[in-house]
């Protein structure tokens, strides 16, 4: 049986704005300089969101019947710069560069991403570093401490801190 109505043209549909995230991800400590790099899974242009604020959590809510439950949490940063990759166009390897990171400074930051021109609905995890004071070498005697309750302070007082250890 044939359909009393016309086939419709073949149209292809435009390719999907695919998902990227990021596979690996390295500071390159340099005076004055400091590079970010990262590389993707996929080709996307990336812009860099940093601030020397700490982000501060907000409860995740939805309502269910009438009833607001809280569903997670959401991580946000406020009064941030945005930073532009250096490489042009769409790449899987990403490189920003941070003037004025002061030693012992904390930064924070995450990443956005367009595709092809388009906003992607991909971001990062949101990622934290203390610059180190110049000098700083690891030994026995010396530990840098981190907080477990919250994986996004990090101790800045510590590091040039000396600590004993008492061995076994």
């Amino acid at each position: 049986m044939t359909s009393p109505f016309p086939s419709p043209p073949h149209v292809e549909p435009p390719p999907p704005l695919g998902l990227w995230l990021v596979l690996d991800a390295r500071v390159i400590w340099g005076d004055p300089i400091t590079l970010l790099a990262f590389q993707t899974d996929a080709p996307v242009h990336l812009y860099l969101q940093y601030t020397e604020t700490p982000p501060h959590a907000q409860p995740r809510r939805r309502v269910v019947r009438g009833v607001s439950k809280r569903t997670g949490t959401y991580w946000s940063m406020d009064r941030g710069l945005w930073a532009e990759q250096v490489e042009p166009g769409d790449t899987t390897t990403h490189t920003f560069r941070a003037f004025g990171w002061p030693p012992g400074a904390p930064l924070w930051y995450f990443l956005r991403g367009r595709q092809r021109n388009m906003t992607t609905r991909s971001t990062s995890i949101l990622f934290g570093s203390v610059r180190p004071v110049p000098n700083f070498q690891t030994t026995n005697s010396q530990l840098l401490t981190v907080s477990i309750g919250n994986p996004l302070q990090v101790d800045a007082s510590a590091i040039n801190q000396p600590t004993t250890s008492v061995a076994p």
